[in-house]
């Protein structure tokens, strides 16, 4: 397994359930990774994708648009994990408002 934050939101989430049971001393079940896929964002202009190879459906390549919604969505909830929804909202209101405001380019 690639050291990556799927495998570590995975493996998070498999303690999270299984905790109460190994501090009792039951036995615990084995964690088995499932690849749900990667999104690469290549800045503003595109993205690319593959999902679910070890899923139910056949792997599948993504790009543009998609790929980079698919990107969005994954950071946003990254930072919701990491700060709450509620400053997680905030700051993605605030990169709007600044992306409305501010220049178009960075001259420096």
């Amino acid at each position: 397994m690639a050291p990556t934050a799927q495998v570590a939101t995975q493996q998070a989430s498999h303690l999270a359930r299984h905790l109460p049971s190994l501090l009792s001393g039951d036995r615990v079940p084995d964690y088995h990774h499932r690849d749900l896929g990667a999104l690469v964002s290549l800045s503003r202009y595109t993205a690319y994708g593959i999902l679910s190879p070890s899923g139910p459906l056949p792997c599948r390549l993504v790009r543009g648009r998609l790929a980079q919604l698919g990107h969005a969505w994954l950071y946003r909830r990254h930072q919701a994990a990491l700060h709450g929804w509620a400053r997680a909202s905030l700051w993605w209101l605030a990169e709007g408002v600044q992306r409305a405001v501010g220049p178009r380019i960075r001259l420096s």
